[in-house]
């Protein structure tokens, strides 16, 4: 994830975005704090909103990756993991993860 941030961090595409994602779920696995991630990806959608959105990447299988994982993570936390798959894997909008507590 290291590398692959250096490379894309700067780039605010969904491929980025993703990885900001990959890096939550990691944190939520790994029992830290989920606070930092979840903004960082706020700010990153939020504030590059327009490069995100249209036109998408390919679409990523890391959904699936987390519904494999789902035991390790609580009902909450696979529901946030999925609906922000879902946006940017879909045309689901941003604010559609409003309605998400976290």
């Amino acid at each position: 994830m290291s590398l692959a941030w250096r490379g894309m961090g700067s780039q605010f595409t969904v491929t980025s975005a993703r990885i900001l994602t990959v890096r939550l779920a990691v944190a939520l696995l790994r029992g830290e704090a989920p606070a930092f991630f979840v903004g960082q990806l706020q700010s990153h959608l939020a504030i590059h909103l327009l490069r995100l959105y249209p036109p998408h990447e390919t679409r990523s299988a890391t959904g699936q990756v987390f519904e494999r994982l789902g035991a390790r993570f609580s009902d909450a936390d696979l529901a946030l993991l999925m609906q922000i798959m879902a946006v940017l894997n879909t045309d689901h909008p941003v604010e559609s993860l409003d309605a998400h507590p976290r």
